[in-house]
C-alpha cells in the first residue's frame, strides 16, 4: 500500500493564475495540512499568506491527538497507510490558529467543530443532525467533532473581509 509521502509529486502548471493575487480569494485546505509533514504544512501556509494580501484561508484537520480517541484515530489511519504527518504541531485547536499566525496570515482564529455544532447551528438544525441514522450515540457524534478543527486565518489588505470570522464558536473555544 503506498502512502501519500511516496505518492508521485503532481506537474505544477508553468501557466500564471488566471486572476490577479490582489483579489479577494478564499483557500479551503480541507484535511490536506494533516497528511503533510508540519514543516512543508506551515510552508505552503506561509506562501498562501505572502502571495494573497486579500484573502481567507480555512483550515479543517483534525486535533486533539493525545488523548483515547486521538490516539485511536492515529491508528485506525496508520493501519490505512494515511498517517497523519503533522497532527502533534496542531494538538488543540489554538494550535491551529497560532500556526497560521507564525505563517504570517494577519488574524486567525480556530474553534472545534463540536463548537461550531453546539454554537453556530439552530437547535432545529442540530436536532434534525442528531435524528440521523448515522448517528447511534450523540456522545460519540460529540466527541468525533472535538476531534476536527476549523482554523481561519485572514489577509485584509483590502478592508473587504473584516466581518469575516468563527465568531461565537471562536469564543466559546477560549471559554467565553
Amino acid at each position: 500500500m503506498r502512502t501519500h509521502s511516496k505518492a508521485p509529486r503532481p506537474r505544477l502548471s508553468p501557466r500564471p493564475l488566471l486572476a490577479p493575487r490582489s483579489l479577494p480569494t478564499f483557500i479551503l485546505l480541507e484535511c490536506v495540512l494533516v497528511y503533510m509533514q508540519a514543516e512543508k504544512a506551515s510552508q505552503l501556509l506561509a506562501w498562501a499568506a505572502r502571495s494573497f494580501p486579500s484573502a481567507a484561508v480555512l483550515v479543517y484537520d483534525p486535533t486533539r491527538p493525545h488523548d483515547a480517541f486521538g490516539l485511536q484515530m492515529q491508528k485506525n489511519l496508520r493501519a490505512r497507510g494515511c498517517p497523519f504527518l503533522s497532527i502533534a504541531s496542531v494538538a488543540d485547536p489554538q494550535a491551529h490558529a497560532h500556526r497560521l499566525l507564525a505563517c504570517g496570515w494577519g488574524r486567525a482564529e480556530a474553534a472545534d467543530m463540536r463548537s461550531v455544532y453546539r454554537r453556530l447551528l439552530e437547535p432545529r438544525a442540530r436536532a434534525q443532525a442528531e435524528r440521523a441514522e448515522m448517528l447511534d450515540e450523540v456522545e460519540e457524534w460529540h466527541l468525533m467533532l472535538a476531534h476536527y478543527a476549523l482554523a481561519l486565518g485572514v489577509n485584509d489588505q483590502g478592508g473587504v473581509l473584516a466581518a469575516l470570522s468563527l465568531g461565537a464558536a471562536a469564543a466559546d473555544e477560549h471559554g467565553a
